[in-house]
């Protein structure tokens, strides 16, 4: 089983990835209101990037290559246990097909693999972009090759239950605030 595998625990079948269902409290909750933001400051190899992030989102340690993870729970009243993998995900980490595509536009080739938007004028991500993959919708930035993260995604996953509804919205309206704020200056040695 693969890094990403773990990630979303999915359950590979004749090369199918099995289809999960959203719960039914998660998406109802598309017409509550945002919670407040939080700061969150990442260390990453030369270089401190920072962003803010919902109180919708809580941090989870996915025990992966996709660090700093956060799963959408926007219920401060319920005690948020575990991670869950029928609830949506932002997190930083590689994938394969955002990995070639960063490359190609920094190359000034044809992306063919994605349908992407550039970003003109962002000096942290190249473009954003939504697929479909391993049984999760993913809506995605791409990093640029000099920051950070180089060439891996800010990625937002999701059930594809989710898609076109209100709360696709309001996720996708939380990672492009994520990346609003996102900023990166080099570490203090």
């Amino acid at each position: 089983m693969g890094l990403f595998d773990k990630l979303f625990k999915s359950k590979k079948k004749d090369d199918n990835y099995e289809i999960l269902t959203t719960p039914e409290k998660i998406l109802a909750s598309a017409s509550s209101p945002v919670l407040p933001l939080f700061n969150v400051e990442e260390e990453y190899g030369d270089k401190v990037y920072s962003f803010r992030i919902s109180e919708d989102f809580t941090v989870f340690d996915s025990h992966c290559e996709m660090e700093p993870a956060y799963q959408y729970y926007p219920y401060t009243d319920d005690k948020y246990d575990e991670y869950c993998d029928e609830l949506p995900v932002i997190a930083i980490g590689p994938n394969d097909r955002i990995y070639d595509a960063c490359q190609a536009v920094e190359n000034d080739e044809e992306v063919t693999d994605l349908e992407i938007t550039k970003l003109e004028g962002n000096q942290n991500f190249l473009f954003k972009t939504t697929f479909e993959e391993r049984g999760k919708v993913i809506y995605a930035y791409g990093f640029a090759g000099y920051t950070a993260r180089e060439y891996e995604a800010f990625m937002l996953t999701y059930n594809p239950d989710v898609k076109g509804t209100a709360l696709e919205l309001k996720l996708k309206a939380a990672l492009d605030n994520v990346i609003k704020t996102y900023s990166e200056r080099d570490l203090d040695v």
